[in-house]
């Protein structure tokens, strides 16, 4: 595999990239993880998912994975965000889309909370 260095972090990606926009509507859970054990035993690192993706199924069932596998110093997460992009919601957004990561992987559980109204459903508590 190859692999590229992430801008100007420390980082590197492999040069394909696994898309998780199915995860949790067309391909179930069983599904997606089979999927992500045979690409990172390929060598694919660098894992997509956005905060729309399956409602925000997608980044649960990653974080579901992350916490089986124990894998998540091998992994690069990548996200992104739905409009609107403004400078008080992109900081906000990210978090919510990590802590749908994290709070089920049990990563970081502390900081995010499952809250309606919130984006995704899911928020950073700091």
């Amino acid at each position: 595999m190859e692999y590229r260095q992430l801008g100007k972090t420390d980082l590197n990606v492999s040069a394909i990239g696994l898309g998780a926009v199915t995860f949790g509507r067309e391909i179930d859970e069983a599904t997606a993880f089979t999927v992500m054990n045979h690409a990172l035993a390929r060598g694919i690192n660098l894992i997509d998912t956005a905060e729309a993706y399956a409602k925000g199924r997608s980044e649960e069932v990653v974080g579901a994975w992350l916490k089986q596998s124990g894998q998540r110093d091998k992994v690069v997460l990548a996200t992104k965000l739905i409009p609107p992009l403004t400078a008080e919601r992109i900081p906000l957004a990210v978090e919510a889309s990590l802590c749908a990561i994290w709070a089920v992987a049990t990563l970081r559980p502390g900081n995010c909370a499952k809250r309606s109204g919130a984006p995704m459903g899911w928020v950073y508590r700091g």
